[in-house]
Order: C-alpha cells, then sequence, then structure tokens
C-alpha cells in the first residue's frame, strides 16, 4: 500500500472532495497504477482520502492511502506525469497497514498572510473565544494550538482538524473581525498527535 501526501493549488482547491477522489481514481488508470478494488456488486478502487477540506481552500498537505503494490518513487513519477493540473504528488511512502488517515489526522498548520502583525498572546491567553457560527455562538479556543509570526505579515496557525476541525476561513473572519486583516491563507501541514503521517506512520 501507498501513502501520499498531494497538493491542491492554483484553480484545484475548488475541486470537491467527492469530485478529488474521482479524479485521483482516473489519475490512476491513467497511469495504469495497479490498486485493489472492493468486492461486492458495485466495486470500486479502494482508495481513501483524509479528512475533507472546504471548497476554496488552498492546500500543500491533503493525503490519500492506495492500495497498490507499486513501489513509492515509481507512484510520484507515474501520478504527476497523469495528474489533472495542480493535483500534485508531493511525497509517497509504502506502508503494510491499512491506516484509517480520515480518523487520525486531527491538528493542520496554515499560513496567514495579515495585513499587519499582532500580538498573538492576546488570543492564546484567553480562556475562552466566541465567534458565530450559523446563528450559534461557538467556543473555539481549545481549537486553537499555536500562533506564531514567522515575519511582519506571515502568521503559522496550528488548529485542530478533522473530527474537531477548527476551518481556516472561520479563524481568518475572527483575525479580520479582531485584530488584522487577512488577505489570504493556505494549508501547509497536517498532523498525527504532533507528527506528520510521512513521520508516524510505517
Amino acid at each position: 500500500m501507498i501513502i501520499f501526501r498531494y497538493s491542491k493549488l492554483g484553480g484545484a482547491e475548488y475541486i470537491s472532495h467527492l469530485d478529488t477522489l474521482r479524479h485521483i481514481g482516473k489519475t490512476l488508470i491513467r497511469a495504469k497504477i495497479s490498486v485493489e478494488y472492493s468486492q461486492g456488486f458495485n466495486p470500486h478502487m479502494q482508495i481513501y482520502l483524509s479528512p475533507p477540506v472546504f471548497v476554496g481552500l488552498k492546500s500543500r498537505s491533503e493525503y490519500c492511502l492506495v492500495e497498490t503494490d507499486e513501489k513509492a518513487q515509481s507512484f510520484i513519477e507515474k501520478f504527476n506525469r497523469y495528474s489533472p493540473k495542480n493535483i500534485k504528488c508531493i511525497t509517497a511512502f509504502e506502508t503494510q497497514k491499512k491506516h484509517k488517515i480520515a480518523g487520525l489526522i486531527d491538528s493542520a498548520e496554515y499560513i496567514f498572510f495579515c495585513e499587519n502583525k499582532f500580538d498573538t498572546n492576546k488570543i492564546l491567553s484567553q480562556n475562552e473565544i466566541f465567534v458565530d457560527l450559523k446563528g450559534v455562538s461557538k467556543d473555539i479556543r481549545n481549537k486553537i494550538i499555536d500562533l506564531n509570526f514567522v515575519t511582519d505579515n506571515v502568521l503559522i496557525a496550528r488548529l485542530s482538524f478533522g473530527n474537531d476541525l477548527l476551518r481556516a476561513d472561520i479563524f481568518a473572519k475572527y483575525l479580520t473581525d479582531n485584530f488584522t486583516k487577512v488577505l489570504d491563507y493556505e494549508k501547509t501541514e497536517a498532523f498525527i498527535s504532533g507528527k506528520r503521517p510521512e513521520d508516524c506512520l510505517e
């Protein structure tokens, strides 16, 4: 089996989760990468994506498990030769276990491009942070794991992901409403208990 990391950029961020799955399946067919199929009346490719992201989120850290005997380096080369524009395999590794990556990834790192720098302790020192989510007030403080400006305009934020998701667009709106205008953002890393999948899954 292969777990590979891929990016969705340059317009590919507007492809839905389900359509991304379809594109990956078609890419594997075009690349002639042998993939296991499920049993039953309507067999389907045994490919599994990491937790879905909302349409429009640029990402460099999406993951997919494919049940195949293809070797990692060969997989990367074949996939990228036939993949849709701006959906590209960044890295891949072989695994003997069918990891349920959709349920394992629990946090993600984002870059937020801000108009101005602010003191992140004004957020991290709070016990509660309430935002309006479709008319319901929700506390998001425990979903904000870490914040750090690496330049005067670039904020690195680690937020809860997966089953306890804090969407980047919601956090961007919170920053814009309370601290500084967010000009753009993208997802750069995904983590399982603080480690990237390629660093902790075997």
